[in-house]
């Protein structure tokens, strides 16, 4: 369970929950010089609208740690460790619809199997249970040309992990 305000997110694991106390509001969790949209927020939406108004760009998909949620989850790779953990790197066009489709398969609440994360997400329970939805968030670059963009990141982080973001790779 999520509960949201402007101050305080609660995840709640079993029968432990742990509280995120942050000056920040629950749509805009700061770190690393990027504002993240958490997706579980009740104004994602409106957010992204407000700061992007239906622009281009690309889309980094990541989780906060289940223990200090004013950081990510540093994910394992093959040459070091993702502090940023990054998940999936993906481009948008204008209006968000990949973000939308990529929202709707992970969130709980609908039954979309309109992106391949979420696909994923959905046939694998080890997945759900590591990066819950109530700690995804998402970061957004704008660009003019955001295949060009997603090539970019997708090659900065292979250079770095020696592989790509683990939800982009391809299903075998």
């Amino acid at each position: 369970m999520t509960k949201h305000s402007a101050a305080n997110i609660s995840f709640e694991k079993g029968a432990h929950s742990v509280a995120l106390h942050s000056h920040f509001s629950n749509w805009a969790l700061c770190g690393k010089n990027m504002k993240k949209y958490l997706l579980s927020s009740e104004k994602f939406w409106e957010q992204i609208q407000k700061d992007f108004g239906g622009k281009a760009g690309v889309y980094r998909l990541h989780c906060f740690d289940e223990f200090n949620k004013n950081k990510l989850k540093p994910i394992n790779r093959l040459l070091g460790i993702d502090d940023e953990c990054i998940l999936y790197i993906g481009k948008t066009a204008k209006n968000h619809f990949r973000i939308g489709d990529l929202f709707k398969a992970l969130s709980p609440d609908y039954k979309s199997l309109g992106h391949h994360v979420g696909i994923r997400f959905s046939k694998n329970m080890k997945l759900r249970e590591s990066f819950p939805f109530s700690r995804l968030c998402i970061t957004f670059i704008q660009s003019e040309d955001p295949k060009k963009t997603e090539s970019q990141e997708l090659q900065k982080y292979f250079l770095k992990y020696g592989e790509v973001p683990p939800l982009n790779a391809v299903e075998s």
